[in-house]
């Protein structure tokens, strides 16, 4: 154990991984907030969407999960109430209307 605490390449390989932890972590930090802004975009997009604001009422629904649910299913205008999207997605029931225009 000694011998291991004494050799330079255990104290140099410290420091490189105490550098590659710092890199990654840098790294990470820089793709969440790009991800942060890629996920704002596309909830703005959804929200553009007719009807997105009644999937949104759902309990249990959220931005990034109606996102998910209209890359699933295409356009919610098809259906006729919220119903039926949340039979189709597995959700709980609600009795709220899509009212189609």
């Amino acid at each position: 154990m000694q011998y291991a605490k004494s050799k330079c390449w255990d104290q140099d390989g410290s420091i490189a991984g105490k550098a590659a932890v710092k890199w990654f972590v840098q790294k990470i930090l820089e793709l969440d907030a790009e991800l942060a802004v890629i996920e704002n975009q596309i909830n703005r997009k959804c929200q553009e969407i007719p009807h997105t604001g009644n999937v949104l009422e759902i309990s249990g629904i959220g931005e990034n999960t109606l996102s998910g649910i209209l890359a699933e299913m295409g356009d919610i205008s098809r259906f006729d109430d919220v119903k039926e999207i949340q039979k189709l997605s597995g959700l709980g029931s609600c009795g709220m209307q899509l009212r189609k225009a």
